[in-house]
């Protein structure tokens, strides 16, 4: 993405009826405009693949939280566990402390 000057690891997982895209990152200055990221990110995604996804359904987490497998593949519906039960932890919390 043309955001991130350092690696930015996403996935995009279904939860609830909807298609969410989980944006890890540390970046403040990426947090400091997350709402025009939001919307690149969902610009792409539509010019790309065709699919709208609604701005709200673009997070920005903090880093380590996307579980991958011993050979590096992401675990996809852990994923999705985790941000069903409220477990991903959103990048700004981090940064605002709260």
């Amino acid at each position: 993405m043309t955001f991130c000057h350092t690696t930015c690891y996403v996935a995009t997982i279904q939860a609830d009826d909807r298609i969410i895209v989980l944006i890890e990152t540390k970046q403040a200055s990426i947090l400091q405009q997350v709402i025009d990221h939001q919307r690149q990110v969902s610009e792409i995604v539509l010019n790309q693949l065709g699919i709208k996804i609604p701005v709200d359904n673009i997070l920005f987490i903090r880093p380590g939280q996307l579980e991958k497998t011993s050979s590096g593949k992401l675990r996809r519906i852990a994923i999705a566990q985790a941000y069903i039960t409220g477990k991903i932890m959103l990048a700004k919390n981090a940064i605002n402390g709260c």
